[in-house]
């Protein structure tokens, strides 16, 4: 799952006073917590380990009265109840509280991967040829070992989550004032998986740094701060020349003596073989999930979870799959850190780690093709197109129509009156044209309207990375 390691929001100081005095969070040993999220003020599992939180939550199913927790023998204080509201961990209907995330238990979990190994072993022959391809081409380059690192962390724990967000398929999370906490879906489901690896990222403007990690894993990144420094240098002055920096990561096979880096740099372009057939693969894994996913068979029992979490549930479990089953068949291989730890070399770091340049930065068409996705969630579901002299037309299921030129705006920003709306302002003695209701109009700003707060702060930000790259 990929995990941000700089969180998206960030505060002075955040004191919880709780003094429960139970915690019985013992029962859920067996149970993998996952979380698919953007954090802001806390990481959901953090609020779940302490005192017996995750216990209330658990307890607390499709819906207790305080009453009830208690005649249970669930003991809590009128503290934890707040935090958990205030972060979206549980939820309020009249007097009983519901849990706001699915714990799946042994029984659910068995239905659920006999479904998900199934597509799976439907979705791998649609891409093998592809994987072939991309397989030979890592063992050309001298990088048969980062093989399971780029399936894994680049396609199917980044690309395939992009593209389901990029078809609607998935909600983007953002932190908003309705959701300071966190953003997403957390559940918790019974057994675990006998091996489980993640995702840490780290991102300076268009470069990211991506880290494939186990817990059991041999060997791990010592400092993320060091890390931090290497990827700052390699993008300023494309090697290494913090001293520092090249001590920290030459025993891992990371960088020489001069600088250089020695592991693999991936373009993220047509250009970039690699690239270019982890894009081919990513796209049929998303477009074959979407196909063969059956909503309405599927976390039946969890009335509060909406097609997009259903989605990320289901599509988590086929990401294992296609992975287990691609080992079992002798088409892939654990790196050794993390299939024999015990045999695991500090260099063996290397087979764990990638560069992605312009991985952050989209061609300025991939971002109008976003907008335009998120655009269709506007009131009166807006497209945009712009041309090669950078006029900008808007137009909206309502018969609207406005023409303005994008080296004219002088910034995007928003107001609120009962809808969240998306201002674009345009510089002084500049105007839109436009048609409102059949009758021509002039104005000096335009205007778009969401009902979420979290479409309006993703719309002004691709627009204004429209406008950088205009």
């Amino acid at each position: 799952m990929k995990k941000h390691v700089t969180f998206l929001m960030c505060m002075s100081t955040i004191l919880f006073s709780l003094n429960a005095q139970t915690v019985n969070n013992n029962m859920f040993e067996n149970y993998d917590k996952i979380c698919y999220c953007s954090v802001g003020l806390a990481h959901p599992q953090k609020i779940l380990d302490m005192d017996n939180n995750l216990e209330i939550v658990f307890r607390m199913g499709q819906g207790k009265s305080l009453r009830e927790l208690k005649l249970m023998g669930t003991i809590f204080n009128k503290s934890q109840i707040e935090l958990l509201l205030a972060s979206g961990l549980i939820e309020k209907k009249d007097s009983l509280y519901l849990s706001g995330i699915p714990f799946l238990n042994l029984d659910e979990t068995i239905k659920i991967r006999s479904l998900t190994r199934q597509i799976a072993k439907e979705i791998i022959p649609e891409f093998k040829n592809d994987y072939d391809i991309l397989s030979k081409t890592l063992i050309s380059q001298g990088l048969k070992n980062n093989t399971y690192s780029i399936l894994f962390t680049l396609i199917l724990d980044n690309m395939v989550w992009d593209y389901l967000e990029l078809d609607n398929q998935i909600n983007k999370q953002a932190i908003t004032r309705e959701k300071p906490f966190w953003d997403g879906v957390m559940w918790l489901i019974e057994p675990k998986r006998s091996f489980f690896c993640g995702t840490n990222s780290l991102t300076s403007d268009n470069i990211s740094i991506n880290v494939n990690w186990s817990e059991n894993s041999g060997v791990k990144v010592k400092s993320y701060r060091m890390l931090e420094k290497l990827l700052i240098d390699y993008k300023e002055l494309g090697k290494i020349v913090n001293p520092e920096v090249i001590k920290s990561f030459k025993e891992n096979g990371l960088v020489n003596e001069n600088g250089e880096l020695l592991f693999p740099v991936i373009k993220a372009d047509s250009t970039d073989v690699i690239y270019k057939i982890s894009e081919k693969i990513a796209k049929k894994v998303e477009k074959s999930v979407v196909s063969k996913i059956d909503l309405a068979n599927n976390l039946n029992g969890f009335s509060n979870l909406d097609k997009s979490q259903k989605i990320i549930i289901l599509y988590h479990e086929i990401m294992w799959d296609i992975l287990d089953i691609m080992e079992e068949k002798g088409l892939l291989m654990k790196p050794i850190a993390f299939s024999d730890p015990s045999k695991t070399k500090p260099s063996d770091l290397k087979d764990l780690i990638f560069i992605v340049k312009n991985a952050m930065a989209q061609t300025e068409a991939t971002t109008l093709e976003t907008v335009n996705s998120l655009l269709r969630n506007s009131l009166f579901k807006t497209t945009i197109e712009i041309n090669e002299n950078g006029l900008l037309k808007r137009k909206d299921d309502n018969g609207n129509t406005f023409v303005f030129n994008f080296n004219d705006i002088e910034k995007v920003d928003s107001e609120f009156d009962g809808f969240y709306n998306v201002i674009i302002r345009l510089k002084k003695g500049k105007i839109v044209n436009g048609v409102v209701e059949g009758n021509a109009k002039e104005s000096v700003i335009n205007v778009i309207s969401f009902e979420k707060e979290s479409d309006c702060v993703k719309a002004i930000k691709l627009l204004n990375e429209l406008i950088i790259k205009n």
